[in-house]
C-alpha cells in the first residue's frame, strides 16, 4: 500500500494494524492534507458480517460530529478494496501514555471527561461504540481527546450482529453484562470507560488476570484494588466516581456519562482550589452523586446534606449559599453538531429560546442578553468561565444538530444541560428534544418550560400564553428570519445589507410575519445612523415595516422597540418614542436594545441620571455588548462624572480595541478636563475610524480654539470643508470651533442648517457642553424648544 495513490490519496505510511484491518498515513493531494485510512484485512473481504461491521463504523463515526471523536471524511471503494478516510491525528493513545509512566490525577480527570462527553454525544444519537479500551482513545499534541474506531458501534434499535454467548470488544474493558451475552448499553460505556480510568491512574489494569477465564472471573465477581494502595495522590473523591463507575450492578452504575462529566467537572473545580483533600469520610458510599439532578428540592436537599457530611460540596443547592432575589440565567450558544453552514440555525434556535426567557422573566428571573452571550464562542473560555464573566447564576448550554438527508430527512435534536456557576455543576439535563423541522417552537417551549421547572420558576397564565405564541407558521420564513439575525449581529455595513435581504424573503414566504418586518426597520435605522442612507429613504422604509410588525402583532416587544427608534431617529418625537420603548419593556423586561434607547432619550431630554440609570439595567442585561458598554460611558460624560466615564470607556477599548467609538468619547472627557495632551492622542485614535474622522476634525479645532490657537483652529476649519466633498458631515461639528471661537453668529448659522437636515448630533443641543457659550442666544434657544426635549408630560 505505501506509495500507492487511491484517487486523492497517497499513502506515506503504515501507522498500525490490528485484527480488522491497517490503518495508513496518507496525504490528500486535492485539499493538501494528511488523512488517515483504515482498511479492512484480506482475509476479512469476503467475510459479510466483517464488511457489514467495516460499513457500519463508517455510518456511524461519519454521523456523529463532536470535537472528541475522530472525523470521518469519506467511505472509499476502490476495485476491491474498501477504506474509510478519516482525520490523521499526531499524538498518543492511552495505552502508549500508560506505558510510558502513570499520568497526573488531574490529566486524568481531564482525558476522561472529553472522553465521557465524546460518548456522551455518541449516545444521545443512539450509538454505542461497543470498544472503549485505552488503545481506541488518543490524546493529540494540543490535549484533545480523541475517540476512535467505532468498528463494533452499533443503533440500538438495530439488532446486534454480536452471536449469541460471544462477546465482542476487548475482554479486559467488557463489563459484566457484555462478558454475560446479556444486553448492553450506554452504562456498559461507563464501565469499560471506567476500567481505562483505572489504568491512567495506576498503570493497571483493574482486573488483572493470566488467562481469559480468570478475567472473565475477576469482572464478574472482584473489585479491584484501590488505587490509593497504589499511589497516595488520588482523592477518595475521585476513587468514589470510580468505584461507581466500575458497579457490578448496571442499575447502582452512573446511568449516563452525562452525570460521569458532573461530577468529574466538580472534582476538577475543588482540586483547583485546594479543597477536595479534604473529603475523607466518603469511604465505601458509592451512592454519592445523583443519577440525574431535577428541580427536587427534597433530592437536592439531601444530596447537600451528604457532601457536607464529607466536609466538601461537589452539587449544591439550586439557589447558592448566598441567595439572589434574582437568578440570572444566559442562555450560551448550543453547539452546531451538523455542517458549518447549519452554523446559523443552531445561533438562532439559541437566540430564540433566550428569547422566550426573556418573555418570562418576572421578580424571579433575570435573563442575559443574546449580544453578550453570543460572544462565547470567541472567548476561549470554558462556559463555566464565562458564566463567571457574565455574573450568571446559572448557563443553559446544549447542542443541535437538523439532519437534512437520509431517514432522518429534516428532523431537528436539541439537546440541553443547565449549568450552575459558581461550582460549574450539572444540576439539570433532558434527553434529547426531537422532531421535524415543522416542530421546532415546540422543542424550543419544552426546553424552556423544563428549564424553568428545574430552576422552581413558576408559570402563570401569562407567561404560559408567551411560551405558546409562535412567530411563524412558515418554516422556510423562519430559516431566512434566523440567517437574517445572524448577519445582523455582526452590524457592519454589508453584513447588514445581507440581513435586510433575508428578512424581506422571509416575508416572501410568509406575509405576516410580524417579527422579520421588526428586523427590517432596525436595519434601515441603523443604516441611516451610519448614514448609508439618505434620512427620507431610511426613514421611509424603517417607520413601513414598524407600523407593519405592530399591525401584525401588538404584543411583540421588537415592534414597539423598532418604532421607538424610528419615532426617536427620524421624527424626532421623543414623547412617542419614550412611550414606544415603554411598552417594548413592558413586553419584554430583557429587551436591553430598549432599555439602552429609553436611556438615550432620557439623557437627551436632560434627565441625565435618571438615563445613567437605565443605561446601567441595560449592561446589566448585556454585559459583554460593546455598544452598550461605551454608551454608558458616554452616559456619565454628559452627566460630567468624568473619574467613571474615564474608567467604563477604557473598560470598553479593553473589550473591543477595533471598535471607535470609545475613543471619540474619551477625546471628549479628556477636552472638558482639559487635559489636552490625553484628548489629542485620543483624537488621533478616533479619527483612524473613518466614521469618527470629521467628528474628531471638529472636536480638534474646538481644542485648539479654547487654547487660542486661532490658527490651527481654522486650519481644522478648512479639513471638515474638504471632507465634506467626499461625504456628508455633521454641520455641528464646524458649529463647535465657531463657538469657541467666539463666531456665534456662524455657529447659530450652521445649527439652524444642521437641525433642517435633521443631523444626527442635533439630538444633543440641550446637554452638549461644546454649546455652554450659546445657552443664553434667544436663537439658540429656540432650537432647543422646537427640538421638544420636554418629555416629562
Amino acid at each position: 500500500m505505501i506509495g500507492k495513490t487511491i484517487g486523492q490519496y497517497q499513502v506515506i505510511d503504515k501507522i498500525g494494524e490490528g485484527g480488522m484491518g491497517a490503518v495508513y498515513k496518507a496525504e490528500d493531494t486535492t485539499l493538501h492534507r494528511l488523512v488517515a485510512l483504515k482498511t479492512l484485512s484480506g482475509h476479512l473481504t469476503e467475510d459479510e458480517e466483517a464488511q457489514e461491521r467495516f460499513v457500519r463504523e463508517a455510518q456511524s463515526a461519519s454521523s456523529l460530529n463532536h470535537p472528541n471523536i475522530t472525523t470521518v471524511h469519506e467511505f472509499i471503494e476502490d476495485d476491491d478494496t474498501r477504506l474509510i478516510c478519516m482525520e490523521y491525528i499526531e499524538g498518543k493513545t492511552i495505552r502508549n501514555m500508560v506505558e510510558s509512566g502513570i499520568v497526573s490525577v488531574g490529566k486524568a480527570i481531564d482525558i476522561i471527561t472529553q472522553a465521557a462527553e465524546a460518548l456522551e454525544a455518541a449516545h444521545k444519537k443512539g450509538i454505542l461504540h461497543r470498544d472503549v479500551k485505552s488503545a481506541n482513545i488518543m490524546v493529540n499534541m494540543e490535549g484533545r481527546v480523541k475517540v476512535m474506531d467505532f468498528g463494533l458501534a452499533h443503533l440500538e434499535e438495530r439488532s446486534q450482529l454480536t452471536r449469541t454467548g460471544t462477546t465482542m470488544g476487548t475482554l479486559s474493558y467488557s463489563s459484566p453484562e457484555q462478558i454475560s451475552g446479556r444486553t448492553v448499553d450506554k452504562r456498559s460505556e461507563i464501565f469499560s470507560l471506567g476500567v481505562v480510568f483505572y489504568e491512567l491512574l495506576t498503570g493497571k489494569l483493574p482486573f488483572a488476570a493470566t488467562n481469559e477465564a480468570e478475567i472473565v472471573f475477576a469482572i464478574i465477581n472482584n473489585e479491584p484494588p484501590k488505587p490509593s494502595s497504589v499511589r497516595d495522590d488520588v482523592p477518595e473523591l475521585v476513587e468514589a466516581v470510580l468505584t461507581r463507575m466500575l458497579e457490578k450492578d448496571p442499575g447502582l452504575r452512573y446511568q449516563n456519562c452525562g452525570e460521569v462529566i458532573s461530577n468529574l467537572t466538580g472534582i476538577r473545580k475543588e482540586m483547583e482550589t485546594s479543597t477536595i483533600s479534604a473529603a475523607k469520610s466518603l469511604k465505601g458510599n458509592r451512592r454519592i452523586f445523583p443519577i440525574q439532578v431535577k428541580s427536587s428540592t427534597v433530592l437536592i436537599g439531601a444530596l447537600v446534606t451528604l457532601i457536607l457530611a464529607a466536609t466538601i460540596i461537589i452539587l449544591s443547592n439550586l439557589f447558592s449559599s448566598k441567595p439572589r432575589e434574582i437568578i440570572r440565567l444566559a442562555v450560551l450558544p448550543f453547539e452546531n453538531l451538523g455542517p458549518a453552514e447549519d452554523e446559523y440555525f443552531a445561533d438562532g434556535i439559541s437566540d430564540a429560546i433566550s428569547n422566550r426567557f426573556g418573555l418570562l422573566q418576572s421578580d424571579q428571573l433575570e435573563v442575559i442578553g443574546w449580544i453578550s452571550t453570543s460572544n462565547f464562542k470567541q472567548s476561549g473560555l470554558s462556559p463555566h468561565e464565562f458564566g463567571k464573566q457574565l455574573n450568571a447564576d446559572y448557563l443553559l448550554v446544549g447542542t443541535v444538530r437538523w439532519d437534512k438527508s437520509g431517514q432522518d430527512a429534516n428532523r431537528v435534536r436539541i439537546s440541553p444541560q443547565l449549568i450552575r456557576v459558581p461550582d460549574g455543576t450539572q444540576v439539570w439535563s433532558a434527553e434529547p428534544y426531537e422532531g421535524v423541522i415543522d416542530d421546532i417552537f415546540e422543542l424550543q417551549r419544552n426546553v424552556a418550560s423544563q428549564v424553568a421547572n428545574a430552576l422552581d420558576i413558576v408559570l402563570g397564565e401569562q407567561e404560559q400564553q408567551h411560551l405558546a405564541r409562535d412567530p411563524t407558521e412558515n418554516m422556510l420564513a423562519y430559516q431566512h428570519y434566523l440567517m437574517g439575525r445572524f448577519h445582523w449581529n455582526h452590524r457592519t455595513q454589508s453584513s447588514m445589507e445581507r440581513s435586510l435581504n433575508f428578512y424581506r424573503l422571509a416575508i416572501e414566504e410568509d406575509t405576516e410575519f410580524a417579527l422579520a418586518y421588526a428586523g427590517i426597520a432596525d436595519v434601515y435605522v441603523s443604516l441611516r445612523w451610519y448614514n448609508l442612507l439618505p434620512i427620507d429613504e431610511a426613514g421611509r422604509n424603517a417607520r413601513e415595516a414598524a407600523l407593519q410588525a405592530i399591525r401584525l402583532d401588538e404584543a411583540l416587544s421588537e415592534a414597539h422597540g423598532s418604532m421607538g427608534n424610528v419615532l426617536g431617529i427620524f421624527d424626532w418625537d421623543w414623547a412617542g418614542a419614550i412611550q414606544s420603548f415603554t411598552r417594548a419593556i413592558d413586553l419584554n423586561p430583557s429587551n436591553a436594545e430598549a432599555h439602552h434607547q429609553y436611556a438615550h432619550l432620557l439623557t437627551n431630554s436632560g434627565r441625565i441620571e435618571e438615563g445613567v440609570r437605565e443605561m446601567e439595567k441595560a449592561l446589566d442585561l448585556e454585559p459583554l455588548s460593546i455598544n452598550i458598554n461605551g454608551c454608558l460611558g458616554q452616559n456619565y460624560y454628559w452627566a460630567r462624572r468624568y473619574d467613571e466615564a474615564i474608567d467604563q470607556l477604557e473598560h470598553t477599548i479593553a473589550l473591543d480595541p477595533e471598535y471607535g467609538d470609545p475613543y471619540c468619547w474619551l477625546a471628549f472627557t479628556y477636552l472638558m478636563q482639559r487635559m489636552f495632551d490625553e484628548a489629542f492622542e485620543m483624537f488621533e485614535k478616533a479619527a483612524s475610524f473613518p466614521r469618527y474622522t470629521a467628528r474628531m476634525t471638529g472636536a480638534r479645532g474646538y481644542a485648539y480654539a479654547i487654547q487660542g490657537d486661532r490658527e490651527n483652529a481654522r486650519t481644522q476649519l478648512d479639513r471638515l470643508e474638504q471632507q465634506a466633498k467626499s461625504g456628508y458631515v455633521d454641520p455641528c461639528f464646524e458649529a463647535w470651533i465657531h463657538t469657541a471661537l467666539e463666531d456665534n453668529e456662524t455657529a447659530i448659522r450652521l445649527l439652524q442648517q444642521a437641525y433642517s437636515e435633521k443631523a444626527n448630533w442635533c439630538i444633543f443641543f440641550k446637554i452638549d457642553p461644546l454649546y455652554a457659550p450659546l445657552h443664553d442666544d434667544p436663537r439658540f434657544q429656540k432650537l432647543i424648544e422646537n427640538m421638544e426635549f420636554d418629555i416629562s408630560g
